[in-house]
């Protein structure tokens, strides 16, 4: 996974909040994540940003902020989000961003599987899963998209499964990958 040259790489201060920053000029790296799980391996990137992680897990959000706190973030922020809700959604990106600078990255990681075969698949299962794969990243990226075009910049990168790559196994289902 890359991200964008300096995230996390680049010591900034605090600029003036009175003083604009240039349209397209790369501000201080503020990262909304959403879904904590591969956090852990994508904290090494976030070095030195501010960080903010929403996931249906509250506390476990909570523990993962902390850890990018001791690992250098200057400033966190977590919550309990359900990604496939909008108001839910909607309220945790203000939430951030009154917190936070305004968002600079968004990593979009919320994701669910099932070990059901294909043929196994309920329709209950199958929305369940495209409501947190899908929708929940449409959702959050339409939050965030607003305020970087605004400020004319941002970076979305947005995570899927290796399995829709490589297929194979229960894990190789489309609905998982």
């Amino acid at each position: 996974v890359q991200f964008v040259d300096g995230l996390g790489r680049v010591v900034q201060t605090k600029k003036d909040a009175s003083v604009p920053p240039q349209p397209g000029a790369a501000p201080e790296p503020v990262m909304l994540v959403s879904g904590k799980q591969v956090f852990d391996f994508l904290g090494r990137e976030a070095e030195g940003a501010e960080v903010a992680v929403l996931d249906i897990d509250g506390e476990d959000a909570g523990e993962t902020v902390l850890e990018a706190k001791a690992a250098g973030s200057p400033a966190v922020f977590s919550a309990r989000v359900d990604v496939t809700d909008q108001a839910s959604v909607n309220g945790a990106v203000r939430a951030v961003e009154d917190a936070l600078p305004p968002v600079t990255v968004l990593a979009n990681i919320a994701g669910i599987t099932a070990a059901t075969r294909f043929e196994d698949i309920t329709l209950d299962e199958w929305e369940r899963i495209f409501a947190v794969n899908v929708r929940g990243t449409f959702l959050v990226t339409q939050a965030v998209l607003p305020g970087m075009r605004e400020r004319g910049y941002g970076r979305i990168v947005n995570m899927s499964s290796v399995s829709g790559q490589r297929g194979g196994g229960v894990f190789g289902a489309s609905h998982y990958s």
